[in-house]
């Protein structure tokens, strides 16, 4: 039981950590999220492009630009950052996920 308890938990750790081919880290691809509001209707998006994809020493990175965009498809800005995968974890500039709203208020708070 032991031994097949252990077999289970590396074979998890195993998928886990061999996983660096996120779309975010894949050269020229874009990303789309779209969020819903509570009656399923569409609320917005956000919209990432990635570019600039490098490895070295183990550690893939991608830059990456976001935007977010209304339920009518305006844009209420975006931003830009590095995403980085190192023995599997994924390690993102979480500015990047905020709404822009949100994002500026927060340092108006500093």
């Amino acid at each position: 039981m032991r031994g097949a308890l252990f077999m289970l938990l590396f074979v998890i750790n195993s998928a886990v950590y061999a996983q660096c081919n996120y779309y975010y880290l894949q050269s020229n691809k874009t990303v789309t999220m779209a969020m819903y509001d509570r009656k399923g209707n569409l609320d917005g998006k956000y919209v990432y492009k990635v570019s600039g994809v490098t490895k070295a020493g183990g550690i893939t990175s991608a830059n990456v630009k976001s935007e977010v965009f209304d339920k009518k498809g305006k844009s209420l800005g975006g931003g830009a950052g590095t995403m980085q995968c190192k023995s599997g974890q994924l390690l993102i500039d979480m500015k990047m996920m905020m709404n822009p709203n949100k994002r500026n208020s927060l340092k108006m708070q500093k």
